[in-house]
């Protein structure tokens, strides 16, 4: 899930710094650290255990009673140009880095039949718009990985927290339709374009910083809704059914090149989070 994958993004953006980790709700008394780097969530009994603390906010997770607790933040690090539009109002120093996800070391498979959605335990990715494009398109098969069964039409299949073997497999189906509403940042898009997956997403940001026009099919919300901090967009429906058509018609001819462009600005985008990271976190 989202923040054991951004665990796993500080590890490797400094692979020669010590780099631990702790319960948000365990505050450690052990030592004192050069930095703390707050993962969306907040507790003040941390602050006293680093030199500099940084806080990493998810703006749809965003907690009110937190604020209380903001200024005593030396940074506040942005992973998305909306993250750091919404805090550079509650906070004097925003600096936005980007972020990146762990490069799945694999590649999609442009013969493997079907669409696939990952909602794993998010209730933001646009699932209900999912399953109704599924219900206006009988003859296409979907995959749909969730953490608890929903009900879908007959051509949805279901994968019920598989292991990751299974996810890894699933992941390989060349057509993602992922329609978020938000992204705190959006893993499951970036790993998507890490392995060259054809991307049908929300034309809205958060998500069209991970998902550009170049190689992502961008369909206009209907309309909107507040979630904490964040404006949430919600997908038009037929609109995602004509980029699915469009997708399904056009994936063995212009499948691998949208690809080769997905894979390419994901290595552009991890070199550039790990150089802006490495400049601020020293």
């Amino acid at each position: 899930f989202g923040l054991t994958k951004d665990i796993q993004v500080i590890r490797e953006a400094f692979p020669d710094a010590t780099v631990d980790f702790t319960d948000w709700k365990k505050p450690r008394r052990d030592g004192k650290w050069d930095w703390n780097i707050h993962l969306e969530l907040i507790h003040p009994g941390h602050f006293n255990s680093a030199r500099v603390n940084a806080f990493v906010p998810n703006p749809e997770w965003y907690d009110p009673s937190w604020s209380s607790h903001l200024s005593r933040f030396d940074v506040v690090i942005a992973k998305t140009e909306d993250c750091a539009r919404i805090f550079s109002t509650m906070h004097r120093n925003v600096q936005t880095t980007g972020w990146t996800s762990p490069d799945p070391g694999k590649q999609v498979d442009y013969n493997m039949p079907g669409v696939l959605h990952i909602a794993g335990k998010s209730i933001m990715k646009g699932t209900p718009q999912v399953l109704e494009v599924a219900r206006q398109l009988p003859g296409v098969q979907f995959h749909l990985v969730v953490d608890k069964t929903v009900k879908a039409p007959e051509n949805v299949k279901q994968y019920v927290l598989p292991t990751n073997d299974q996810l890894d497999e699933l992941k390989r189906i060349p057509i993602r339709l992922q329609p978020s509403t938000y992204e705190g940042y959006g893993h499951v898009l970036n790993e998507a374009r890490a392995m060259g997956a054809v991307t049908i997403t929300t034309d809205a940001g958060p998500m069209t910083e991970v998902g550009e026009p170049e190689y992502t099919l961008l369909c206009p919300p209907s309309h909107t809704r507040i979630k904490a901090l964040a404006k949430e967009q919600v997908p038009d429906v037929d609109a995602l059914e004509q980029c699915v058509r469009m997708a399904l018609n056009n994936l063995s001819e212009y499948g691998p090149m949208l690809g080769a462009k997905a894979r390419e600005a994901y290595l552009k985008g991890r070199e550039m989070f790990h150089a802006k990271i490495r400049s601020l976190v020293r």
